[in-house]
């Protein structure tokens, strides 16, 4: 008879190492990889379509962007959970790539929202200077992660992105601004520094819920504040806020000329 689950043939592990190393589980006698992983890779995906779609087309290029970030990062995770860790013994790691490119696209994505919202407080050249740094840094990522088929390489072009770019860019438009949405995304960045913590202890809750299942639902309150910084964003009105900054630093530019 077919069942539906079928545990009985799973190896037994010792607890330290079933906590960490997902047994499989069998559904209609289809072999799944790591099924938590999997699910919560899915929800992740669930989370950011659910953002994509409700953050309508504006003329505003960073909420346009935003938008798109989300899109690539849900179609991501759905990639990395079902090639990537469900049917990863039937496809081979070689399909992993699917998911780790458009990952590292969706971080490529982010940037340049961020940097969009910030542009009114930047002057030219560091925009541009930031522009060329984000298109080397994924292009050399996306090179390496396929020629030493490597995860390390999109978890740095992530870091690089997270902590190199979106951060201190909300960080110097909030403390330019004081705009809320840039204190959302400032939460999110907060948000994801925790999962440091999840893999580092690593925290497994179970053997079916482990430090990576823990990290995705993270990953998902981190989405949802980047999606309500998102909302609460209107270029018109960071160019506003910014403008006593703007003034104070041409006056500045004038008195050094003179």
């Amino acid at each position: 008879m077919l069942q539906l689950f079928n545990f009985a043939s799973l190896p037994s592990l010792p607890m330290n190492s079933g906590q960490i190393i997902q047994p499989d589980i069998f559904l209609f006698g289809l072999r799944i990889q790591e099924p938590m992983t999997v699910l919560t890779d899915i929800l992740i995906a669930l989370v950011c379509f659910y953002a994509y779609r409700n953050l309508s087309k504006t003329d505003n290029r960073s909420t346009n962007l935003m938008r798109y970030y989300f899109l690539a990062l849900g179609w991501s995770t759905i990639f990395g959970g079902l090639v990537g860790h469900a049917f990863v013994y039937a496809v081979g790691p070689v399909w992993k790539l699917i998911g780790w490119y458009l990952a590292m696209f969706s971080v490529l994505i982010l940037e340049f929202a961020v940097l969009e919202q910030a542009q009114p407080l930047l002057k030219p050249q560091i925009t541009r200077f930031i522009t060329k740094l984000n298109f080397v840094v994924w292009a050399g990522a996306m090179i390496m992660a396929t020629y030493q088929m490597n995860f390390a390489f999109v978890e740095i072009q992530t870091a690089y992105g997270i902590m190199g770019v979106f951060m201190p860019l909300s960080l110097y438009t909030y403390m330019s601004t004081k705009h809320r949405g840039s204190k959302y995304m400032l939460y999110s960045v907060l948000t994801l520094m925790t999962t440091i913590i999840v893999f580092r202890a690593p925290i497994v809750l179970h053997t079916y819920f482990n430090h990576r299942d823990l990290a995705h639902i993270v990953i998902c309150l981190a989405v949802l504040f980047m999606f309500k910084g998102t909302a609460l964003y209107h270029e018109k009105e960071i160019k506003r806020l910014a403008q006593p900054l703007l003034s104070s630093l041409e006056n500045d530019g004038e008195q050094v000329q003179q």
